[in-house]
């Protein structure tokens, strides 16, 4: 769980030699915390699998219910809502496109996680720009973007 993790801003001072007496709360535990998955398809039970073995609470949202152990929430605001990292997984349609916009990241609390692993399509990009940049949540991770990014040199 990277963001959690803080591992972009650890890097720096692992490069520099600083690493283990950096600045202190550089990370967050995973033990304790609350994930919510957005679908539970193939990664998503792949995910939630791992996550029990370090004793969290997991629940999920999905278009139809599943015959997992989780609890279930009508929808992604819902979910983050109540849970601390919003994991998504889910993949892109027209009904999921911006799925996770302003008010669902709105509902995340101020030590809130998003993580897409899912389509970039999903995750209403610039709505999530403010929140982070206002330390409304406390991070996010993209695994895939909207649009590629083009790096030149």
């Amino acid at each position: 769980m990277g963001p959690l993790r803080q591992v972009a801003v650890g890097d720096p001072y692992i490069r520099r030699g600083l690493w283990p007496t950096a600045e202190p709360g550089l990370s967050s535990k995973v033990l304790g915390r609350r994930y919510g998955i957005y679908e539970v398809g193939r990664i998503g039970i792949a995910i939630a699998k791992r996550l029990r073995a370090f004793d969290v609470s997991i629940s999920y949202c999905s278009r139809t219910q599943r015959g997992v152990p989780y609890s279930f929430h009508d929808t992604p605001r819902e979910l983050a809502a109540n849970y601390d990292v919003l994991v998504v997984t889910v993949g892109a349609s027209d009904q999921t496109r911006n799925a996770i916009n302003a008010d669902v990241l709105h509902a995340l609390a101020p030590d809130g996680f998003l993580t897409n692993l899912g389509r970039g399509a999903v995750v209403d990009e610039p709505a999530l720009v403010e929140p982070l940049r206002e330390g409304r949540i406390a991070g996010g991770a993209l695994d895939v973007l909207r649009q590629r990014a083009s790096f030149s040199q």
